[in-house]
């Protein structure tokens, strides 16, 4: 899986929660969900119905663009653009969770993620051909782990692992 979380709204810094980005493969309609609050507890939910095949790698995106905010599988938009007029996510402390929204067990993502962006801009606004090279920083960069190395960013955020979680060269 290869990601980008992008947002010319997400904002950094002191509660609990905020944000979660993933797939939800046990649901009715499988589905990509982005999970945010606006209080710091209520979650609110914009989804979008997606099936991915086993053993495929696919390019996923979020994306908030002022009030736009789109889910986006290898360029293609996947659902119809959500309304987030007047919505500021609340400002977190949280560690970000890459490949896990929890410490249950049920909690972790059981595959394979490459090439994390977060980003302070909206990356995508409509379709796009996705990178196949791996990304570059740039000032908007927020976070950028290809995940065999330590994060490239201008950041330098230093990843903590839990469980079995390495970086490895795939």
């Amino acid at each position: 899986w290869s990601s980008d979380v992008c947002s010319s709204d997400l904002q950094w810094g002191a509660s609990d929660l905020s944000f979660y980005f993933l797939y939800r493969g046990g649901e009715a309609t499988p589905e990509l969900t982005f999970f945010y609050t606006t209080d710091g507890s209520s979650a609110i939910t914009l989804s979008a119905a997606w099936t991915p095949t086993i053993n495929t790698w696919y390019h996923l995106a979020v994306c908030r663009n002022g009030v736009n905010f789109r889910f986006f599988v290898d360029g293609t938009q996947v659902s119809t653009t959500k309304d987030m007029t007047g919505v500021t996510i609340y400002d977190s402390a949280r560690a970000l969770g890459i490949g896990t929204y929890g410490q249950g067990l049920g909690d972790w993502f059981p595959g394979n993620i490459d090439r994390v962006r977060v980003s302070n801009t909206a990356r995508y606004t409509s379709g796009f051909i996705p990178q196949s090279t791996p990304y570059t920083s740039d000032a908007n960069t927020k976070l950028l782990l290809h995940m065999d190395t330590q994060d490239e960013s201008y950041s330098s955020h230093i990843p903590t692992f839990v469980g079995t979680a390495q970086l490895d060269k795939i």
